[in-house]
């Protein structure tokens, strides 16, 4: 790149976050409601699944690129296999580890389709449950799309520190407002120094707690010795390195409440279904049910 373009990319970049922030202060809710267990729960979960970076979503935007990268003329037998195709898309599989523990809670350990089958035929899983009347369809043989699938090797967890990131700090809180302790939506909540910027606080652990924006607007730069004389307030708890274990309890607590049937036995949800089946389904947040 010359030196000529620098300063236009520069200012394209400028341009690019100036609308980013305006779309996300023009999202913000200016009376947000707190949310209660089953309400945060899907929540979060739906923001793993369905946000920008999630399972579902991932898997929506490849489909409609090859769409478009096709430029095929939709046909009666085209649009059919079309719906097909997108209905195996909205069906995947829970994946759990061979002791039958989900790989990971938040986000869900789910596999595509196509990732399923594959490793169904190479030995790597096992059918735990199936989706009924859902089959992939070859040549010469139709397959039970599976809806629980375990590993036949166990596969061991890391017992790292977790990431600090913006997503593990709201989860070590519980998405909870560490002074005024409600409970609300990501995008009602922020970030906050302990003790501030300007006298030197750093972006660590055990300086940065999960704060609502009214609160965060409120406490401002104030010390936080003098947090409780001046404004009234006050941290609910002390902000800790949290291990692998902390976050996973809290991750455990995000379980979306309405997933498909089968997955409810091996999410702590309900009882095992009798012999792998259970025909009562439920509308799944952002999977077909049937």
């Amino acid at each position: 790149m010359t030196r000529a373009n620098k300063p236009k990319t520069r200012k394209r970049r400028r341009r690019k976050e100036k609308m980013v922030n305006r779309r996300s202060s023009s999202q913000l809710d200016n009376n947000p409601v707190p949310l209660g267990s089953d309400e945060l729960a899907n929540h979060v979960s739906s923001m793993y699944m369905d946000g920008s970076g999630g399972k579902i979503r991932q898997v929506e935007l490849k489909r409609k690129k090859q769409e478009s990268e096709s430029n095929l003329r939709v046909n009666g037998s085209l649009a059919e296999q079309r719906a097909y195709v997108y209905k195996l898309d909205s069906h995947p599989a829970l994946v759990l580890n061979a002791d039958y523990q989900p790989l990971s809670v938040l986000p869900l350990s789910l596999w595509s389709w196509q990732e399923t089958i594959k490793s169904l035929f190479t030995g790597k899983v096992q059918v735990v449950d199936i989706y009924p009347d859902v089959v992939v369809r070859a040549v010469n043989i139709d397959v039970p799309l599976p809806s629980v699938i375990a590993l036949t090797e166990y596969v061991p967890q890391p017992h790292h520190t977790p990431a600090f990131t913006r997503r593990n700090v709201y989860l070590r809180d519980g998405y909870q407002c560490q002074y005024c302790a409600k409970t609300y939506k990501t995008m009602n909540l922020s970030l906050d120094h302990v003790v501030p910027r300007c006298v030197g606080g750093k972006l660590t652990w055990e300086n940065t707690v999960t704060c609502c924006r009214k609160c965060n607007g409120r406490k401002g730069s104030t010390l936080r010795s003098d947090l409780f004389q001046v404004k009234g307030m006050s941290l609910i708890r002390e902000p800790q390195i949290p291990s692998k274990f902390w976050l996973a309890a809290e991750a455990e607590k995000m379980v979306p409440r309405r997933v498909h049937s089968t997955w409810r036995p091996y999410l702590g949800l309900g009882r095992k279904p009798k012999n792998g089946k259970n025909n009562e389904h439920s509308k799944e947040l952002g999977i077909e049910g049937e």
